[in-house]
């Protein structure tokens, strides 16, 4: 019995919080519609897309980039920042990975530009991750290398990365030799197809 009302507890609970949340959505999406000025607009979008990328991810990373853009206009460049970020973030979260990467290189470059250390640091973690996640070891070298020398331009230091860029640059040239000796081997096989091919149409030639 305790158990079940227990249960009974947690659901209304959960329910009341979940309405709680769909209002506070609802309002500020009307006080969105309803702003004249690009700075509230700005920041309610941005409340709205933090709001949401559990939700709905689509949506919040639309609200951030809209976030982002008034942040442009007005010249907050912190919030262009963290708004290029949150709409990297959700879009990443919805599985557009290419769409990601772009956003995650504005934020990158935003947060470089404006001296946002963590910021900038995050971006280009997440830019190694959706590398990595696409099998691009190029890439994911440029961002590893990207932030080993912003920290040490910063004066950051070095972030221990050594041992993990070395092993990113050995994966390349393993997979760049894969792909010239794959190259090669092709334009063997093509070459004695070829020598077939003639030989064999020298033959015929000849009965």
């Amino acid at each position: 019995m305790k158990v079940k009302l227990s249960l009974l507890i947690s659901l209304v609970c959960f329910f009341a919080w979940s309405v709680a949340q769909g209002q506070s959505v609802g309002e500020l999406e009307s006080r969105f519609k309803k702003a004249t000025s690009k700075q509230d607009k700005m920041n309610i979008a941005y409340e709205l897309a933090d709001k949401m990328k559990r939700s709905n991810a689509a949506k919040a990373a639309d609200y951030a980039w809209q976030a982002n853009q008034l942040a442009i206009q007005v010249g907050d460049k912190r919030r262009e920042a963290e708004s290029a970020n949150l709409s990297a973030e959700a879009t990443l979260s919805s599985g557009n990975l290419k769409l990601a990467a772009e956003r995650y290189t504005q934020s990158w470059n935003a947060a470089r530009n404006y001296g946002l250390r963590d910021l900038a640091i995050n971006s280009a973690d997440r830019l190694q991750e959706i590398s990595r996640r696409q099998n691009n070891l190029k890439e994911e070298l440029k961002w590893s290398r990207e932030v080993v020398n912003y920290l040490k331009e910063s004066g950051g230091g070095s972030r221990g990365g050594g041992d993990a860029q070395r092993r990113l640059e050995n994966q390349l040239a393993a997979a760049e030799q894969d792909h010239v000796t794959t190259l090669v081997d092709n334009k063997a096989s093509a070459f004695v197809e070829m020598a077939d091919a003639t030989s064999i149409n020298g033959r015929s030639a000849l009965v």
